[in-house]
């Protein structure tokens, strides 16, 4: 069942000289990833933008966050993602952490998933930058289903579509347009100051996209993660990420699963299998491995036929995928 989380909040900061329409409030909300490390390390997942961060939110004076909805009236909420070589993506992980559902179910308050092409510009700060335009995949979701939590392994909703392959920057997060006025909504975000690449956050204010940085003075990424899909480098050619690589197969699978891990060191590992929903079907205990290459024979019987993400657990890091099942 998704769970609100209630926190203390302290005063309100000045926010940078480069923004004078909103202020920030801290707050003592904090996020924790796996095994309560806070370091998020995934193959087969985009999240060079929370390697290090430590997840927390940020409210609005007049109400709601700056990573959700506000008293601020914004529309959308987006990440920037910043693509050097072209890749196929198949799906996006959200990371909410809080929600307060006050209309009635009735009422049918939803957000949109969406996924932008950064196919328009705008002048930013005095700058030309490429800003959220077309919509290539969006998907409708009531607050109702929606899950929050502290804990990633618990909070994490799943949103899968037809892969295809990406070329350029794009963006991913979420729309407002159709939740309801009493309803609030925020995803997790990093730390200000955290973010690699400054300014990739972004909003639709005021008829027009700005980034967080801009409009907020925060300088943040928002807890969203792109799926990726890396099967056309063999496990070998495949890099290293944060100490080991991962290969799950067969995938589709209908009894049993082949789990193909490599270690640079010594590491513990275990392995969670969820559904669509975010509820965990399958928790395999954790083992401890040597250096190298290990495989080990899971099973998946008695799971209805259905798409699945899987996490296995490496040292407070961890490699996420999809797995469909087959009957």
């Amino acid at each position: 069942m998704s769970k609100s989380f209630w926190f203390i909040l302290i005063s309100v900061c000045c926010v940078s000289d480069l923004v004078a329409q909103k202020g920030f409030i801290p707050t003592f909300h904090t996020g924790f990833m796996y095994h309560e490390a806070q370091v998020k390390s995934i193959t087969d997942t985009i999240t060079e933008h929370f390697d290090s961060a430590v997840a927390t939110l940020y409210a609005a004076p007049t109400g709601g966050f700056a990573s959700g909805n506000s008293g601020y009236n914004e529309l959308a909420k987006v990440q920037e993602f910043d693509v050097d070589t072209s890749y196929t993506i198949e799906g996006v992980l959200f990371w909410f952490a809080y929600k307060n559902q006050q209309s009635a179910s009735t009422d049918s308050s939803s957000v949109d998933f969406v996924f932008y092409n950064m196919d328009s510009s705008a002048v930013i700060n005095g700058i030309g930058r490429f800003v959220p335009h077309t919509i290539l995949q969006s998907k409708k979701v009531l607050i109702a289903d929606i899950d929050t939590s502290q804990y990633f392994a618990t909070g994490v909703n799943v949103w899968t579509f037809p892969s295809f392959i990406v070329y350029h920057n794009y963006a991913v997060g979420i729309r407002f347009d159709h939740l309801h006025i009493k309803d609030t909504l925020a995803l997790f975000s990093s730390t200000d100051g955290d973010p690699p690449i400054p300014s990739l956050s972004w909003e639709y204010w005021q008829g027009s996209w700005n980034t967080l940085l801009n409009n907020w003075g925060l300088d943040v990424d928002l807890a969203v993660f792109p799926l990726v899909d890396m099967s056309n480098l063999s496990f070998h050619e495949a890099p290293f990420v944060h100490g080991f690589k991962l290969h799950v197969y067969p995938n589709p699978a209908s009894s049993f699963l082949y789990v193909e891990t490599e270690l640079e060191k010594p590491a513990s590992t275990g392995m969670v299998l969820y559904d669509m929903q975010g509820r965990i079907v399958r928790n395999f205990p954790e083992i401890y491995l040597s250096s190298g290459i290990h495989t080990h024979i899971l099973s998946i019987e008695g799971l209805p036929a259905g798409t699945y993400c899987f996490t296995q657990y490496i040292n407070g890091g961890s490699g996420i995928g999809k797995l469909i099942i087959i009957e």
